[in-house]
């Protein structure tokens, strides 16, 4: 058996992450910890490769630490993102590197804001989407950078899901969802340019009194005195509902936000995107906003398009980024020698088996932030010129790992009782891989993403690491749902959350026991919203499948989660809706969704389940958590629940992070057998409160 690899090393902070740079090249921004929580650190570019250990730290986040960061188009000022307790009512802050200065750009209170817009033309602002006007509707406003002041510039009176800006912040793509599903994109003319950058030019006289030294003699003169100040003028507002229609898209081909625009061609005449439009699986394509012409770029017949790579200075497309198994640039120009040289140097870096992508890019695209993954390793970050060819070493982001045996994580394919291929991610202790998949059956965890309208990556994954250490297999199925697989894939999850979507994981386990990896009555699930929401299922639909059941802010009543979501999810309702096959407006339907709710079969329960909620959750509101609590102690079915005052999705303090995983660990080891790290200090520093069950785990 390897060694215990401590939770720490995996939960906790890493040393560093989330490399950006600069618009000029000159600084590099990460995350690292400042006093055990992330803020974020400075180091200029000509220090990247030796003195990185000497970057500055600009921020003091002293609560939760800083998840999201980058740079606004001045290269002193970057931007960082944060919330209370994990509210999600995020507020936009600015710092200036050079001089500390720290501005919130968001001040108003229970308000949702994010960053919308950079643009090069305007390096003193940014575009930030904000329902401080309406909690319903997003609008966007134009902030000075320095000052904080604030403009409204669009007014999203239309109720529309998003706005995608062009790089001159002339015009936007406003993303209308119906209430059929299909979407609508219409061009909005923005015009609050007129009226930014004007001069108010006034003249005053003053007396200037001047004295000589030799004489004693003082004069006066009248001195004409020119003033020039921005305008104060307000700025014009544009309305959604005045926009032109650009784009429709039927409900079939509309995916889940994965065909909103890329951006705009140079000229603005263009919008780079995903279509769905006459094939299964989408493709990169240009769309002619004033012909209406769409023309393919490129495909892939397995992967949807993941992403695309755009010249940072003329805007044309160099690459569409695909995602089967691990993610995957090709080149639009073969012919491109520079190009294909940039890919030849970063595919030597990755090596087989790993995948590279670019993070982020100075304003004339000749330096590269490119993060690298690998499935035993935690991923590492590289500074690439684009003009030397050099790929230069930024950091591991756990190095501390390295010490340890990890194990691999594979790709494989798995048919579905319907005849749909599921791909999944598989884990097996390090000491158990050998010919085939496993050595001998081992018990197994089977790991759900959340969305459900999303994906598991390629790469690193703590979870599958900690577990197959501690002696488990872990098996993480992309069910039907999970997007990157073509419409038809994604589509066939309508009207199925706890039916055929659940029919996938339980077949993933079938495969898994079949295969000699998992011993059919030593497999647990586990996973995290959506993922939580499975787990639910799992124990209540198919109540003798598994062994156990890890639910971390899981919906365990779809009506009363649908009836409790956050006020600007609301221009997604009916996406949201048709997709799991029912609203809450009709008796029908409430009766459809109780049907596919765990808290309708808590008498089924009769399988040992773990819990974890943050109590300020907007998504997965405490309540769902609490109801099938409440219903299985009233039963007297066992459970044990574990609640953080101070999370929200999910949990962001690392002691809360680690405490939970060590429960976790106690918690699979009494019901399937594998190792666990000693609690010890886990605890220490977290804010968990078990709302009952503490002793059925022996803690």
């Amino acid at each position: 058996m390897p060694s215990i690899i401590p939770r720490a090393h995996l939960f906790g902070n890493p040393e560093r992450t989330n490399a950006r740079v600069n618009s000029t090249a000159s600084r590099v921004g990460f995350l690292a910890p400042h006093n055990n929580l992330l803020n974020v650190f400075v180091v200029s570019c000509d220090q990247v490769s030796v003195d990185i250990q000497n970057a500055k730290c600009v921020t003091n986040d002293t609560a939760r630490g800083i998840r999201t960061f980058g740079w606004t188009a001045n290269p002193d000022v970057l931007f960082f993102m944060q919330d209370k307790g994990g509210d999600e009512d995020w507020k936009v802050y600015t710092v200036n590197v050079e001089t500390g200065a720290e501005v919130c750009l968001t001040p108003a209170a229970k308000t949702n804001n994010a960053v919308a817009g950079v643009s090069h033309e305007y390096p003193d602002h940014l575009l930030i989407s904000s329902n401080q006007r309406d909690p319903t509707a997003m609008d966007l406003y134009l902030v000075n950078i320095f000052t904080g002041e604030s403009s409204l510039v669009v007014e999203n009176d239309s109720k529309c899901v998003g706005f995608t800006v062009d790089h001159k912040f002339s015009s936007a793509i406003a993303t209308k969802a119906n209430p059929d599903s299909s979407v609508d994109f219409h061009l909005l003319k923005l015009t609050f340019a007129a009226n930014l950058n004007k001069v108010a030019v006034k003249t005053r006289t003053e007396k200037v009194t001047s004295s000589s030294l030799a004489d004693g003699i003082s004069t006066t003169t009248i001195k004409t005195v020119t003033e020039k100040t921005l305008s104060k003028a307000s700025l014009d507002v544009t309305k959604s509902s005045e926009g032109t229609h650009a784009l429709h898209m039927d409900a079939e081909d509309a995916g889940w936000g994965d065909c909103d625009p890329y951006g705009f061609s140079d000229d603005l005449s263009s919008i780079y995107m995903a279509s769905y439009k006459g094939r299964n699986t989408s493709a990169f394509v240009s769309f002619n906003l004033e012909t209406k012409e769409t023309t393919v770029i490129g495909s892939d017949e397995h992967s949807d398009i993941a992403g695309c790579l755009i010249d940072a200075v003329t805007h044309k497309p160099l690459a569409y980024q695909t995602n089967y198994e691990k993610k995957k640039y090709t080149a639009i120009d073969s012919d491109d020698a520079g190009l294909q040289h940039d890919f030849a140097v970063l595919d030597a870096e990755a090596g087989e088996g790993g995948e590279w992508v670019v993070e982020s890019k100075s304003h004339d695209g000749r330096v590269w932030i490119v993060l690298i993954n690998k499935a035993d390793k935690p991923s590492v970050y590289y500074f690439y010129s684009r003009e030397t060819k050099a790929a230069t070493y930024l950091f591991n982001t756990r190095p501390v790992l390295e010490q340890y045996a990890m194990s691999s994580l594979r790709a494989v394919e798995i048919t579905t009782r319907d005849g749909l291929t599921m791909l999944a991610y598989l884990t097996v202790p390090q000491d158990k891989e050998g010919e085939g998949y496993c050595k001998e059956p081992v018990p197994l965890v089977m790991h759900v993403h959340g969305g459900p309208y999303g994906r598991d990556p390629f790469g690193f994954n703590r979870y599958h690491q900690l577990f197959a250490n501690r002696g488990y297999a872990v098996l993480s199925p992309q069910f039907r749902g999970s997007t990157g697989f073509g419409k038809a894939f994604l589509n066939a999850a309508t009207g199925e959350w706890g039916g055929k979507m659940h029919d996938d994981i339980i077949d993933a386990g079938n495969w898994a026991v079949e295969q000699g990896i998992a011993i059919k009555d030593k497999i647990a699930i586990h996973g995290g919203s959506y993922g939580g929401y499975a787990s639910l299922v799992g124990v209540t639909f198919t109540p003798e499948y598994f062994a156990c059941s890890v639910s971390i802010v899981g919906p365990s009543n779809i009506a009363t989660l649908l009836d409790s979501i956050p006020a600007y999810w609301g221009p997604v309702r009916s996406m949201l809706t048709t997709r799991i096959g029912a609203d809450t407006d009709t008796e029908e339907g409430r009766a459809f969704l109780l049907s596919r709710s765990p808290i309708s079969r808590v008498d089924s329960i009769c399988r040992p389940l773990l819990i974890g909620q943050g109590a300020n959750d907007p998504r997965v509101k405490q309540a769902e958590s609490d109801q099938i609590f409440d219903a299985m102690v009233e039963k007297s079915i066992p459970v044990t629940y574990v609640l953080y005052p101070d999370e929200g999705h999910g949990f962001a303090r690392p002691p809360n992070n680690i405490s939970f995983v060590a429960v976790t660990e106690a918690f699979l080891a009494k019901h399937l057998g594998g190792v666990s790290e000693e609690v010890g200090t886990a605890f220490e520093g977290a804010s968990l409160e078990f709302k009952g069950g503490r002793t059925e785990i022996g803690l």
